[in-house]
């Protein structure tokens, strides 16, 4: 339990099927002092959250996954976990994908390659400072 002066600790889970980057925003994020979960696939992630993953303070999803891709995961969060917040990882040439997560709810947008500075930027935007 946080004592007086600490702030609770947040948890951030990473949905995308690149291993390398689910290590490196995993590894940015705890140095920054979140707790990370992380999926290889939407649906991965969607039975995570179905089965007790508690706490999560936002989701950073992926938009082109197999399986499962973000758009579906960032619908399926809305109608079952709407308080989560999501935010979608893009290529620069994923616009369309983009405006259609957008309309979906999607709380803002990482282009990869992903930089610190930018992931941080948005984490503190979405759910504050840690």
């Amino acid at each position: 339990m946080a004592g007086p002066m600490e702030k609770p600790t947040r948890q951030i889970m990473v949905v995308d099927d690149n291993a390398v980057l689910r290590r490196l925003l995993t590894t940015v994020l705890k140095l920054r002092g979140f707790e990370v979960l992380t999926a290889e696939n939407g649906e991965v992630a969607l039975d995570m959250l179905a089965n007790g993953a508690n706490g999560v303070s936002m989701m950073i999803v992926d938009v082109r996954m197999p399986r499962l891709d973000g758009i579906g995961v960032l619908k399926a969060v809305k109608r079952e976990h709407a308080e989560i917040p999501v935010v979608m990882l893009t290529i620069p040439d994923e616009a369309d994908r983009a405006d259609e997560a957008r309309q979906l709810g999607a709380e803002d947008f990482l282009i990869k390659p992903v930089d610190p500075g930018s992931l941080m930027a948005v984490v503190e935007r979405v759910i504050g400072n840690a």
